[in-house]
């Protein structure tokens, strides 16, 4: 009897495997462990020192200002940069060691798969997935998990920032977040419709230069230059679509 899932457990399930399969890849946990630790502490830093700063601006004159004040704040500028470059540096080697294993064991598999598959699939998709798609998992790790946490660190700090200073400004503030809530959350689901649009139109485009490029000769022979031109340019402006919308 065949079951099917609900897209909420489909969702779910496909997490879990995408998880599972970075877990195999068997990244770096101290790598990834203090590059998160840094890239926390480097938001901290950001949040505490308006609070350091505060009173120095209130009140400021040249005689407020000491040697030791000036030597703290360069001090924790310089290390909070040191930090954040260190942490993207760390989080950087984890994906691309990420990536390489990935496409190695892609790679291992495509090696052994019988023909049939190579029958049924377009080539051009096959590698648009070898290249492109794994590139995905290196943004993800690089950019979108460091962010995730600090993310989080950076709201909940700035809004216990905001209490301390003006609790009552913040309140006013703070209702406006259930309706920032609503608009993004259609604006979060429509980005990844796009994303996912622009993945398959990129490995479309590249199925395309693929098949054109690996018999350019029959293409000549044939004069399908028109033909093909036009192919290309249709990919090319899909392509062209899609980039505008995701930067809207």
């Amino acid at each position: 009897m065949k079951t099917t899932l609900n897209p909420a457990e489909g969702t779910k399930a496909n997490w879990r495997s995408f998880f599972h399969l970075i877990k195999e890849t068997k990244p770096s946990k101290w790598k990834v462990g203090i590059a998160l630790f840094l890239s926390v502490a480097t938001t901290l830093v950001s949040l505490v020192i308006p609070l350091f700063t505060k009173d120095l601006v209130d009140s400021f004159t040249l005689s407020s200002i000491s040697p030791g004040q000036i030597v703290i704040l360069a001090i924790a500028f310089v290390a909070q940069a040191i930090a954040g470059g260190v942490s993207i540096y760390l989080l950087n080697h984890v994906g691309q060691s990420i990536v390489a294993s990935l496409r190695e064991r892609l790679w291992k598999k495509l090696l052994v798969l019988p023909v049939s598959y190579y029958d049924n699939h377009r080539t051009g998709d096959t590698i648009s997935r070898m290249t492109n798609d794994t590139s995905v998992v290196k943004g993800l790790i690089t950019e979108h998990l460091s962010n995730f946490f600090t993310g989080i660190i950076a709201i909940v700090g700035s809004i216990a920032t905001l209490l301390y200073l003006d609790w009552q400004m913040t309140l006013v503030m703070l209702i406006a977040v259930p309706f920032a809530f609503f608009i993004l959350m259609p604006l979060g689901r429509q980005m990844y419709k796009i994303s996912k649009g622009l993945q398959d139109e990129t490995a479309s485009f590249t199925t395309v230069m693929n098949q054109v490029l690996s018999e350019v000769r029959l293409v000549k022979s044939s004069n399908a230059e028109p033909h093909e031109y036009q192919s290309g340019k249709k990919g090319i402006d899909n392509l062209f679509r899609y980039g505008l919308k995701s930067d809207r």
